[in-house]
């Protein structure tokens, strides 16, 4: 970990679920990972990710309320967790996209975790600090 990762306070964002958020959430999250010293590439696809999921499957039976993007470093990782108040993780045959969402968050980041609940969807993304995109 850097020095300037001890110093940087913990993030946390809410948004509301609209597309133009994802990208608001994208940059605040990738500025932050910068700060920090995480690639800010790789965690910009991972949130991206993350983000339009809560946009296009959260809310399908429900309000659409907003969802909470929080980063903080825990020793030499850089841990993201973005959370929905929706129905929690459940197919949709009626999704407008490919599918590969999550599959792309698990294949830039670290490790991924989903703590699902009919009160939504955690999903917790780790990377390492000082880790070169290539490595």
């Amino acid at each position: 970990m850097t020095e300037r990762a001890a110093d940087v306070e913990r993030l946390e964002l809410d948004f509301e679920p609209q597309r133009r958020s994802v990208r608001a959430c994208r940059q605040a999250v990738a500025e932050y990972a910068e700060r920090v010293g995480a690639d800010p590439s790789v965690v910009s696809i991972a949130v991206s990710e993350a983000a339009s999921n809560v946009v296009f499957h959260a809310y399908r039976d429900r309000e659409r309320l907003p969802f909470t993007v929080r980063a903080d470093v825990d020793g030499d990782r850089l841990i993201i967790a973005v959370s929905d108040r929706g129905s929690g993780m459940k197919p949709n045959p009626d999704s407008p996209g490919l599918g590969l969402g999550l599959s792309i968050i698990g294949s830039v980041a670290d490790s991924v975790e989903f703590d699902s609940t009919d009160g939504g969807l955690t999903v917790t993304i780790r990377f390492e600090l000082g880790r070169s995109p290539a490595a």
